[in-house]
């Protein structure tokens, strides 16, 4: 019989000795073994030692998302963080037409619906925009990704255009002012195009998008933009020549081939060292772990206690919640993440996949487990000051083998795109966080730690 079936078994059993034995509560310190915990009965402790350290995910997805990163910004402990954002542009309209036989181009502006701020609200924040030489391949695109551009910066007068992070918080968008050359082409390409079809004609092969990010010395903040919907667009106003009426020619982006690339330059920081292949122990981090999901930092937990769960077969996992603190305070700089989530890490610290080969998330109880229909949700509360949700049916298929997971990964949960958490694996975001590990001499119990009841059963 499975320790599930256990579970159901004696449901009523441990009910019933929750009561009754709620006198048997005890906080002894028990580091990785049992301890004193040999009585029949229900039990609850939050002293189990749990591993912790900080780790590297192998590839964080960020195409297909509700949000295009920009900017960089200076962070005293993570180092210098940028993103800029790569978009292939497409004409929403059914053929190629002009309202001008001999169009002259006004302006050509790149509008950008602002919907995100994390950083400095005082900064100057810089944007340039170049031409993409590359192509967009078929395949995720990741934080790291990369597509050549061209060189030569298209912004008006060749300038960085630059905007005050204090004055673009209450604005619902920027506007980018671009060369006019570059508007003359593409309305050129159009010109040459009149009357076809634009579903039989490849515009990327002669506009295969742009790339928007910061200047090099920029330190002020990462900017979120909402590329969803027709507020996000490539806008090409012109007139007739010797008229004076205006015109109006839109691309738009599109959203399979859009996506953000997220770095982070540590040096200097105590996670410098930190890489796929290094992780780092809390005394390399001084005593914390590292948050910063758009870039893959994220914290790893382990539950040593298990194995001593599995060799001794009359322990049987009642309720299991899981609590984190933060081992700063919040600033208006740096605000916590409003949720947090877990992943599952196999024995190589790489995210475990579900069937469709997305990240395979922990999820809520009463959701089946191998889904990802609905993943466990961590708020963070203010009057606690701390992050907790309940993982009681991930510990116990932990427990009985039915999950093969070596580990797991804590990292943001944002509720961005809207409520359909399928797609919680493309989104991103560059929030941070600093968490206290698990620390059996803490006073306050101020610190990760894993609050679990737990019952012993007599062996016939």
């Amino acid at each position: 019989m499975t320790w599930w079936a256990l579970n159901k078994q004696f449901l009523p059993f441990f009910i019933l000795f929750f009561f009754i034995f709620s006198s048997c509560e005890q906080s002894d310190d028990i580091g990785l073994g049992l301890g004193n915990f040999n009585e029949v009965g229900v039990v609850f402790t939050d002293t189990f030692s749990v591993e912790t350290s900080t780790i590297l995910l192998d590839s964080v997805v960020t195409d297909q998302s509700d949000l295009l990163m920009i900017g960089q910004y200076q962070d005293p402990k993570f180092g210098v963080i940028s993103a800029r954002s790569f978009m292939e542009f497409i004409p929403l309209i059914d053929t190629f037409a002009l309202e001008a036989s001999n169009p002259v181009i006004d302006s050509v502006v790149l509008i950008l619906p602002h919907t995100y701020n994390y950083g400095s609200t005082i900064g100057k924040q810089n944007f340039e925009v170049y031409r993409l030489t590359g192509d967009f391949n078929d395949s995720l695109n990741f934080n790291n990704t990369i597509i050549n551009s061209n060189a030569t910066l298209l912004n008006k007068d060749n300038l960085p255009f630059e905007v005050n992070t204090q004055d673009i918080i209450d604005q619902t968008e920027i506007g980018i002012n671009l060369d006019k050359t570059f508007g003359e082409e593409l309305i050129n390409i159009i010109q040459n195009n009149l009357g076809t079809n634009v579903s039989d004609f490849d515009f990327t092969e002669s506009f295969k998008g742009l790339v928007v990010g910061p200047s090099n010395s920029d330190n002020a903040a990462i900017l979120g933009f909402a590329p969803l919907g027709v507020n996000f667009r490539l806008n090409i106003h012109y007139h007739q020549d010797g008229e004076s009426e205006s015109f109006l020619f839109q691309f738009f982006p599109n959203i399979v081939r859009s996506f953000s690339n997220i770095q982070g330059d540590k040096s200097g920081t105590v996670i410098e060292n930190l890489s796929l292949s290094n992780s780092l122990s809390i005394n390399e981090t001084g005593n914390e772990l590292y948050l910063q999901s758009g870039l893959g930092i994220v914290p790893k937990i382990e539950f040593p206690f298990l194995q001593d769960f599995v060799e001794d077969n009359s322990i049987i996992i009642n309720r299991a919640v899981l609590v984190f603190y933060p081992a700063e305070l919040e600033s208006e700089e740096f605000p916590y993440p409003t949720t947090l989530t877990l992943l599952e890490l196999d024995q190589d610290n790489k995210t475990v996949r579900d069937i469709d080969n997305n990240w395979q998330f922990v999820q809520v109880n009463g959701v089946n487990p191998f889904s990802n229909v609905q993943p466990v949700i961590f708020e963070f509360d203010e009057i606690s000051g701390s992050y907790r949700a309940e993982i009681t049916l991930q510990l116990q298929l932990m427990l009985n083998g039915q999950k093969e997971v070596s580990a797991l990964a804590i990292r943001e949960q944002n509720n961005l795109v809207g409520p359909n958490p399928n797609v919680l694996f493309n989104q991103i975001s560059t929030r941070r966080l600093l968490l206290t590990p698990f620390n059996s001499n803490s006073t306050d119990g101020r610190h990760l730690k894993l609050e679990l009841f737990f019952t012993r059963v007599e062996s016939n």
